[in-house]
């Protein structure tokens, strides 16, 4: 976690000096577009960095299996999610989930099977909860961390070409930025924490908590 937290921190820092660099520059156009550039940047981070975090989760439950951690002794949440990771057999038949959960005597581990992590889908503050709380990990709070619900649809319409850069600055505000900005940080560091303090306390299986 250590790495994604310093990636996290340099990722800030250039973009929180971006920001800075802002209010040097007289011309106003250039100063609409660059409103527009710091959501681009502000989500691009939260994309990346949520990405990086679900990777390190799945990364610690192949690494507890290698250790001779098995399926069913997982969390009940760990086990959901590993199913919906990958619940197809070699032959290609496709488990019911409660079929899994009772199959005691398996020719076939879930985990083996457990593919990479892909993030798909736009991401705000409340996918980042949603898809935390699938893993049982804390809910994932910030005092403004509703900003990133207008941060997502404020890059929707600049991505998809609904508003040109210009356009969106115009009717953008330093403090509007500004708030994205902090708000980012905030759920962000929060992920960290909690996502870390899970990994430690060997939340992900039922044997450290008996």
């Amino acid at each position: 976690m250590k790495l994604i937290r310093d990636d996290f921190k340099e990722e800030i820092k250039s973009a929180q000096a971006f920001f800075d660099s802002i209010e040097n520059v007289e011309d106003i156009d250039i100063q609409h577009m660059m409103y527009s550039s710091m959501v681009l940047i502000l989500y691009n981070i939260i994309e990346s960095t949520t990405s990086k975090i679900l990777t390190r989760l799945h990364d610690e439950i192949i690494v507890q299996h290698s250790n001779g951690l098995k399926y069913h002794d997982f969390i009940g949440n760990i086990r959901t999610v590993i199913y919906k990771s990958n619940c197809i057999n070699q032959s290609g038949k496709k488990f019911n989930f409660n079929d899994l959960e009772n199959l005691r005597i398996k020719t076939f581990d879930p985990i083996s099977e457990y593919g990479k992590f892909n993030l798909n889908g736009n991401v705000d503050a409340k996918r980042i909860k949603d898809i935390f709380e699938e893993y049982g990990i804390s809910e994932i709070k910030c005092r403004i961390c509703n900003k990133l619900f207008d941060l997502k649809s404020d890059r929707q319409k600049l991505a998809h070409g609904n508003q040109t850069f210009s356009e969106y600055g115009q009717r953008t505000s330093k403090e509007d930025i500004q708030r994205y900005l902090q708000s980012t940080k905030g759920t962000l560091f929060n992920a960290l924490n909690n996502v870390e303090s899970y990994i430690n306390e060997k939340n992900l299986n039922k044997i450290s908590k008996s």
